[in-house]
């Protein structure tokens, strides 16, 4: 094979090569509208649990100590957004929100799985054979 011949059909190779991975970083998924990484989100009475997720990974439940860390409680069963891409739950204050009670902690279990707290988020505790967890402070 010619050396121009070669160079051209290299040349091709590079430019079709570098057409697919333009097109391939435009068609990933965006990342999710909620850019909170606190797990929840206050609005007026009401507190919106939030668990990012790409796609539908199961059940997913919110426990906590203001619900006796019961597992799979149909009431606090959330729900996927495929838009928000997250699991999402809102219930009001007072569901959350105990007088004898300074700080809340959650976390969310996924698959009947405990999760622990996302890392960077800025409002977790480390409890001792638990892992972390969510705090909330501001109720």
């Amino acid at each position: 094979m010619k050396k121009s011949l070669f160079k051209k059909l290299l040349l091709l190779i590079i430019l079709v090569s570098g057409v697919y991975l333009l097109q391939a970083s435009q068609s990933r998924i965006k990342p999710p509208t909620i850019v909170n990484n606190k797990g929840y989100v206050i609005s007026g009475n009401n507190i919106q649990f939030i668990y990012l997720a790409a796609k539908p990974v199961g059940r997913v439940y919110v426990v906590g100590n203001f619900m006796g860390w019961k597992k799979q409680h149909p009431a606090w069963e959330m729900h996927y957004d495929r838009h928000q891409k997250a699991y999402l739950l809102t219930v009001p204050m007072h569901k959350v929100k105990q007088p004898t009670r300074s700080f809340y902690e959650f976390t969310f279990l996924v698959n009947n799985r405990y999760l622990d707290a996302a890392k960077g988020a800025p409002n977790t505790i480390y409890c001792a054979g638990y892992g972390y967890r969510y705090v909330i402070r501001e109720l």
